[in-house]
């Protein structure tokens, strides 16, 4: 856990250093949600997702329904009590932060790797299919999904063939105005939507490899995106940020000119 920006970092107490942890997230309040993905002492008591509402000093455990494992976590940052977890082929959501939850019905040969939550549309919920390309639906235990694939424009390579989304993010975008999207495939690169998912597009521009394993974006700035990629066979670089993000960083240390010439 880091409390200055990731200068200094310090030990979260409470877990156990023989267990694996690979997510994390965290909410609006300061909620942490961890999921526990192997577990050989048994200090989490069998639970594979755990929260801490005290900055990460103590754990309790989080009863989910069914799921034996976690592959994604996604809160909602105007909802801090709205969380989903997944393990690829059911998708569950709470809305008192994990108390309890419901089942939401996902689209017919959707396994997904991916969720989320648009910021300023917290009702709306996106996944990422294997197959299917991504699906969107409003939050709702009998979720009606609609399903963009390549006749939206998400195919490598002009082939017709929808591509294998691997990651997902929504940015935030002005109330009112569908939210921008962007998938990571395994093939094909990065696409983005500016229509909620009607149209999509390529966005390879400065990429190494085609393969897009992760991304992270600034909730509140679409400008801000850094992307991950390669394998361990490919020797393309690993982190990749956005022009945007470059661009902003550089306008942002550029002094005032009405401030220089009051000095």
């Amino acid at each position: 856990l880091s409390s200055d920006g990731g200068v200094t970092y310090t030990d979260a107490t409470g877990l156990d250093i023989a267990a694996y942890y690979n997510r994390i997230a965290y909410a609006a309040d300061g909620t942490l949600y961890l999921d526990v993905t192997h577990d050989p002492n048994n200090t989490h008591g069998g639970k594979r997702l755990i929260r801490s509402v005290d900055g990460g000093a103590s754990w309790t455990g989080v009863v989910l329904p069914i799921l034996n494992y976690v592959s994604s976590i996604v809160t909602v940052p105007e909802s801090p009590s709205l969380v989903y977890a997944s393990d690829g082929m059911m998708l569950f959501g709470s809305t008192d932060g994990g108390a309890n939850w419901f089942l939401i019905g996902t689209p017919n040969g959707c396994g997904f790797n991916g969720v989320a939550v648009a910021p300023g549309e917290p009702s709306g919920i996106y996944v990422a299919c294997n197959d299917l390309g991504v699906a969107h639906a409003d939050y709702s235990p009998s979720a009606a999904w609609t399903v963009y694939g390549a006749a939206q424009g998400l195919t490598a390579n002009g082939t017709g063939d929808v591509v294998q989304t691997n990651t997902l993010a929504a940015l935030y975008s002005p109330q009112g105005t569908p939210p921008t999207l962007i998938a990571g495939s395994s093939a094909g690169g990065l696409f983005r939507s500016t229509d909620g998912g009607a149209a999509w597009t390529p966005a390879n521009d400065g990429f190494t490899s085609t393969g897009i394993r992760a991304f992270a974006t600034h909730p509140f700035d679409a400008r801000i995106v850094l992307a991950g990629q390669a394998y361990g066979s490919d020797t393309s670089h690993g982190i990749f940020r956005s022009a945007a993000l470059l661009k902003y960083s550089i306008e942002k240390r550029q002094p005032n000119p009405t401030n220089a010439a009051s000095d």
